[in-house]
């Protein structure tokens, strides 16, 4: 007989069988899994965990999570979908048809389900409405194209120490306006993220006259996340072509936004970049009430049409009606078309031969930032 519990936390004495059972459900050195999982069970904010057990043991564990990710300035309640394990024998059991319930359920008061989906689970989550919307863009550049040279002393890379906490959250959330799909974070998420991070993963500041300007987690070459003070971009540039050329390093990839401003500064130099669409998975992402949706990131729409500077425009086609008059936006899509494409709509992954349409819904170079995945 298999019976469940709900919205479960666990302490570090209480969880040897939770994780025994995700250790082996996932890859990997199973020393290092007992100890990352241990620490995600003490450190994780938010945790809510869906346990399913027979005969008093645990043969199936999924964690959800309560997040909000940033649109453009406007912030959206997530119900995160984090592990899911399942004994092998209890596999095609009522597990997983209830643990999808329950996902469907944790839903309905959330504006977004958000998960990162591992590859051999590819396709599984899109009769479920979910569908991959990061672009996983980066911008490559050589060291040597970056022609500027550091005529003084006054900015400095150093390691991260932890009085500088609140200066990151302070400088975090500087660019939420223009890019899409960070996760807002409480002192508490941050305490988590330093906690659980990779040993691969490094995190530096970035210092002016002795002063903090900014921060960047890097994994080797690749930049993963940067924010720093618009009026210092020539001087982080300059320290970022000192430290990589230091670590024997001839190119530097940005993982992150291909709208970051910081990006755009960098721009001037040359330099390539990649895109790449992963609907059937990778980060996976569902939008729970798609009117609801519309209604709440109006302003973000309503901002993007006011740009082409049209006092009227009207379409209407198989798929979407669209209705723009003295200043008031109505965005309807027809019932014929799936949620899937409804989403990808949203978050700017089709393509329109009407311009209209394209700054409508226009790219918005959706990245999840590596050290919030869950």
């Amino acid at each position: 007989m298999i019976y469940f519990e709900y919205d479960q936390t666990f302490t570090q004495e209480k969880c040897a069988d939770l994780i025994e059972l995700l250790c082996d459900s996932f890859p990997g050195n199973r020393t290092a899994l007992y100890k990352n999982f241990s620490k995600i069970i003490t450190e994780m904010p938010g945790q809510k965990w869906q346990i399913a057990r027979s005969g008093g043991n645990i043969v199936g564990a999924l964690l959800l999570l309560d997040r909000e990710m940033n649109f453009k300035g406007i912030t959206l309640s997530v119900c995160g979908l984090s592990f899911m394990a399942i004994r092998k024998d209890f596999q095609k059991s009522i597990i997983t048809h209830t643990f999808i319930e329950k996902i469907n359920e944790m839903s309905k008061g959330r504006d977004l389900a958000l998960g990162f989906a591992r590859r051999k689970m590819d396709g599984y989550w899109t009769s479920h409405g979910f569908v991959g919307i990061s672009d996983f863009g980066e911008l490559k550049i050589y060291l040597d194209d970056m022609t500027i040279y550091d005529y003084s002393s006054r900015a400095k890379i150093c390691d991260y120490e932890d009085k500088y906490r609140y200066f990151l959250s302070s400088i975090y959330d500087q660019n939420d306006e223009i890019i899409v799909g960070n996760l807002k974070r409480t002192d508490h998420s941050w305490r988590a993220i330093l906690g659980l991070r990779s040993a691969q993963v490094d995190l530096k500041l970035f210092f002016y006259d002795e002063e903090p300007v900014g921060y960047a987690f890097f994994r080797d070459n690749a930049v993963l996340e940067i924010r720093c003070y618009n009026w210092c971009y020539e001087n982080v540039a300059v320290v970022l072509k000192s430290y990589f050329r230091k670590k024997n390093f001839c190119e530097i990839v940005f993982q992150t936004h291909l709208n970051d401003p910081f990006l755009y500064y960098l721009s001037r130099f040359s330099h390539r970049t990649n895109q790449r669409y992963s609907y059937e998975g990778g980060h996976i992402l569902r939008i729970n009430n798609i009117q609801a949706f519309l209604k709440k990131t109006k302003s973000v729409h309503l901002k993007n049409f006011e740009k082409l500077n049209v006092s009227e425009f009207s379409l209407e086609d198989d798929e979407i009606s669209c209705f723009y008059s003295e200043k008031i936006l109505t965005i309807k899509f027809r019932s014929s078309i799936s949620l899937i494409e409804q989403t990808k709509f949203i978050f700017g992954t089709r393509s329109f031969s009407s311009p209209v349409m394209a700054s409508l819904f226009p790219k918005p170079f959706t990245q999840i930032p590596t050290v919030d995945h869950f």
